[in-house]
């Protein structure tokens, strides 16, 4: 009995392997048919973002992506006010513009507009050829 349990267990753990090189392999297919890496590269890159394949896919589409972002270094009290300030007049004259620039706008079309009435309302005058004859 003791030997039936220890040959399901080695075939059990066989089996296991199989599966974790079944799976390696699919891992290793999908990299490179997503990538330009051959096999050694695939599995190089594997290794290095221990089978993460998300990790890999994106080191290829951008290798510096896993790089620490600069952190800002801490401002003091005055220096973030002044920021807000210069914030704060920059939104304020940025919306004036915008707004100068609407009404200007607005003013173009109105004047359009009153020069197709007054066109529209005068009566048209038509000129007539008088022809005059001379005996």
């Amino acid at each position: 009995m003791n030997r039936e349990i220890s040959k399901n267990i080695k075939d059990i753990s066989n089996n296991e392997q199989d599966k974790k090189e079944i799976k390696k392999e699919m891992l290793l297919q999908m990299i490179m048919r997503q990538t330009n890496y051959t096999k050694e590269e695939a599995i190089e890159n594997l290794k290095k973002w221990n089978y993460n394949t998300i990790y890999v896919m994106k080191a290829y589409l951008n290798p510096d992506f896993y790089k620490e972002k600069k952190i800002d270094e801490p401002k003091s009290t005055n220096q973030r006010m002044m920021r807000e300030i210069r914030g704060f007049c920059d939104r304020g004259t940025r919306i004036y513009n915008l707004q100068k620039k609407m009404r200007q706008q607005q003013q173009m079309i109105q004047s359009i507009a009153q020069q197709q009435q007054q066109e529209q309302q005068q009566p048209q005058k038509t000129t007539e050829n008088i022809v005059i004859e001379i005996d």
